[in-house]
């Protein structure tokens, strides 16, 4: 199957109405054809053997969310999809193409990861410290925590983002609340320590209430 094969049947099923509903909550600046995510996994699913080089990139969103994916099927190991990523993280323009094809990658052992995400996130690229973030949420546990908040706690933008994830890791277990104050022991950390308190009494207080 071709690149010209999978423009004709992108062809007989996009839907116009489906572009003008998406395009603004997907945030992209690319065209986008008008096809339903599922449509957009059958046709990665269908079409993962393709030849990536004739690929014509930039112009449509869903033609470079089907390259990431595809990209990221081919090359088989966490070492070469994150050499992919490396490359061609320009193709990316929106979320929802990280957050959809971050499925695609290979999982090992956190200890092995952790090299990779490192790397990601010390890119200081948006989409790849995406990608980097979104690895390390998949390991957050309590053996895990003091490692995944260290590398969160100087980013204030994904730290917004996805505390909360790290907040009902503490309610889990309130001996974690000692490994954040470790970590957040910084005056320039005080605004997020104070966070944490603020959400740490609203969960118990909500607890209390309930019971």
């Amino acid at each position: 199957m071709t690149y010209n094969d999978l423009l004709t049947e992108i062809s007989d099923i996009r839907k116009i109405s489906v572009a003008m509903k998406n395009s603004p909550v997907i945030n992209t600046k690319l065209e986008m054809f008008g096809l339903y995510t599922e449509d957009i996994v059958r046709l990665i699913k269908k079409y993962k053997e393709i030849d990536l080089n004739s690929f014509e990139l930039d112009k449509y969103y869903e033609i470079n969310y089907i390259y990431i994916a595809i990209g990221l099927i081919q090359n088989k190991n966490i070492e070469k999809q994150y050499e992919f990523l490396l490359k061609n993280f320009s193709h990316i323009d929106s979320w929802a193409i990280t957050d959809s094809t971050f499925k695609y990658l290979e999982f090992k052992k956190f200890e092995e990861q952790l090299v990779y995400v490192k790397k990601l996130i010390e890119s200081k690229e948006d989409f790849l410290m995406r990608y980097g973030y979104l690895i390390l949420f998949k390991y957050i546990k309590e053996e895990n925590f003091k490692i995944i908040f260290n590398l969160l706690k100087n980013d204030e933008k994904y730290y917004i983002q996805d505390r909360s994830k790290a907040f009902d890791i503490v309610l889990q277990n309130i001996q974690l609340y000692s490994v954040v104050i470790d970590i957040l022991d910084d005056p320039m950390f005080a605004h997020l320590l104070q966070a944490f308190d603020e959400r740490i009494k609203e969960g118990y207080d909500k607890e209390y209430t309930l019971n």
